[in-house]
């Protein structure tokens, strides 16, 4: 595929946070993470690749034992990943084949977020 002049070029990490949890010292897995995002940014930007990378989203509850309706999301590559992707898409699986999309910009460029349902079915994404 090209754009502008450019081939389209992908790389798809599935998933990061499996790496990442390879090790429980965090500043081993920080630098991990640093040095991940400098080699992406670099093909990035030299050779022109756009980089999906997966990261899970879990769901801790706050408030101890008696109080568990307070739910909190947290990235899985911890505060450290939060600000590297441009833009993300979050998926949340809905009833039947429904899925929604959100798709959010980083702060640092625009606080925009956007969302739609789609059907996943057997000839595709509607």
């Amino acid at each position: 595929m090209k754009y502008d002049g450019f081939k389209l070029r992908v790389i798809i990490i599935d998933s990061l946070p499996a790496l990442y949890w390879q090790s429980s010292n965090h500043i081993e897995n920080n630098s991990f993470l640093n040095n991940t995002v400098n080699i992406l940014r670099y093909l990035s930007v030299e050779y022109h690749v756009v980089v999906v990378i997966t990261n899970l989203i879990t769901i801790w509850n706050e408030g101890g034992f008696k109080n568990q309706d307070i739910c909190k999301e947290q990235i899985s590559c911890g505060k450290y990943w939060y600000n590297i992707p441009n833009v993300r898409l979050k998926f949340e699986k809905g009833l039947e084949n429904k899925c929604k999309v959100t798709v959010m910009k980083t702060f640092k460029i625009m606080p925009e977020v956007c969302q739609c349902e789609v059907e996943m079915t057997n000839v595709g994404i509607i």
